[in-house]
């Protein structure tokens, strides 16, 4: 891609990638100094693009000031809109997993209620996979009592992990089945087994309570920061 853009733009031109995917473009754009503009359906590619191509390997760039995102819910009724708006609910499902630093299960068709994983270290080696539910209706009296089935379920790589991500806001009975799923202890420290995030706690910049959350595994990424500056550079 920077061959092609050397030889067809100049600095400060503006450069625009209407199917961005993965982002290759937007990276050679950065690092040519050309302006650009990419554009994707998958909230997916948008939240792969931020955190992988521009905070991974420009780390200097500020989203709001050097670059915007638009399309992506800022606000309550944004993502209410979000859920409303997407048909089979699925773009709202994996843009909620990325909001909460996880993998979002973007296949179609049965997902055996996980929507996500959120990889973790609790012994700074082998990555564990705390299990994601994502619920943008109504929320139903078994929601948690499902999740706690599920994460028990995957006990060998989730620990018992589940998360629960909902637009809507729990019940006091939602809250104390989480709250019976028990807590577990890891270095010392004490960790519920079982937690209920809201978009809009997640929004103002709540995150899940896990041992060492590992960002480093999500996204396909294997190479670390410094490793993915070298290859693009």
């Amino acid at each position: 891609m920077k061959h092609i853009l050397n030889a067809s733009s100049r600095p400060g031109d503006l450069v625009l990638d209407p199917f961005c995917g993965c982002g290759t473009t937007i990276a050679a754009a950065q690092i040519l100094a050309r302006r650009w503009i990419g554009i994707d359906i998958s909230p997916f590619a948008i939240e792969l693009i931020r955190r992988q191509r521009l905070e991974g390997a420009f780390p200097h760039l500020r989203v709001g000031v050097d670059y915007e995102i638009k399309g992506l819910p800022t606000t309550i009724d944004g993502a209410r809109m979000m859920a409303e708006q997407d048909k089979d609910r699925k773009a709202f499902e994996i843009w909620a997993v990325s909001q909460v630093d996880g993998i979002p299960n973007d296949k179609k068709g049965a997902d055996k209620g996980i929507d996500g994983r959120i990889p973790f270290r609790p012994e700074g080696k082998t990555t564990r996979f705390a299990v994601v539910s994502v619920k943008s209706g109504k929320l139903k009296a078994d929601d948690v009592r499902a999740l706690i089935s599920v994460a028990k379920r995957e006990e060998a790589s989730s620990m018992g992990f589940g998360v629960l991500v909902a637009l809507n806001p729990p019940t006091a009975g939602m809250i104390a089945d989480a709250a019976s799923a028990g807590t577990v202890e890891v270095h010392g420290n004490r960790y519920p087994l079982v937690q209920i995030l809201t978009i809009e706690d997640i929004l103002k910049g709540k995150k899940p309570h896990l041992p060492s959350i590992d960002p480093t595994v999500g996204y396909g990424k294997k190479a670390g920061l410094a490793d993915l500056q070298s290859s693009l550079l």
